[in-house]
Parts: structure tokens; sequence; C-alpha cells
């Protein structure tokens, strides 16, 4: 990151990590963990790193969506250290022809015949969100 250390109070990094863990495969730790430590080093001590990924969209209850993204969340949990945070950010459209429309285009023409066969104008959606402090520079 062009900051120079400590710059930051909170490095956050949405939806983006993840899909290094797909294209990626074999080194996707190293490449995480690189960006992750990048994050770091542009915290102030003190400082907060967070990251948020897909718990399922379509879904009602939080889960990873896949085999390899279920692991990546436990390496950010367990190596990383990171304490995880769920919740709801469902979408809203007036009517599920819009909510069709509008999810198709980025989720993919067999989720938007899933929401008009819902009958969703409410799509549920889990968000994860991960985080951990740096430690506190007992200097300042």
């Amino acid at each position: 990151l062009p900051v120079r250390a400590g710059w930051a109070d909170v490095a956050i990094a949405g939806w983006a990590l993840g899909h290094l863990r797909s294209w990626h495969a074999e080194a996707w730790r190293a490449r995480i963990g690189r960006a992750l430590g990048e994050m770091d080093r542009a915290l102030r001590p003190g400082g907060t790193l967070i990251v948020i990924e897909t718990l399922g969209t379509g879904e009602e209850r939080p889960r990873p969506p896949s085999p390899a993204l279920a692991e990546y969340y436990a390496w950010l949990e367990g190596e990383q250290g990171m304490e995880r945070l769920a919740i709801r950010t469902d979408y809203r459209f007036p009517d599920p022809e819009t909510a069709a429309r509008a999810t198709g285009f980025f989720f993919g023409g067999e989720f938007a015949a899933r929401v008009q066969r819902e009958g969703w104008s409410r799509i549920p959606e889990c968000t994860g969100l991960w985080w951990r402090r740096t430690v506190a520079d007992d200097r300042l």
C-alpha cells in the first residue's frame, strides 16, 4: 500500500481477499497473508484490521458458500487470530422481477431464476466481518 507504516486507524478489505482463495488455489495463504501483512503495516498500534466476506447469498443462516471459503475463513480465525461476527445484509427490491434482474446481473441466470421461483423481493444475504487489533505500543 502506498502509505507509511502506522498511518491508518482502520484497514478494510471488503469482498476481495476471498477471490484469491480460488484464483491462486496453490498459493492463497501466501497471497492473502501478504495482503493482511501489508494492512497490518499500515495500521497504527491499536488499529483495527477488518475483512468482509460473504456467508451466503440467498441464505437465511450464515455459512461458507463453498469448502474452499470455509477453509479460508477457518484460516482467518485460526492462524490469523481474527474474530468473526455474522450479520444479515439482505437486498430489498420493489418486486421479484426487479430483484431477479438486478441480482441476475451479478450472481448469474441460475440465481435470477431462483429469485423468480421463490418470489423474493427481499433476498436473504449473510455477511461475515472478521477483525483483529494490532498490538498497542506501550511507548505511546
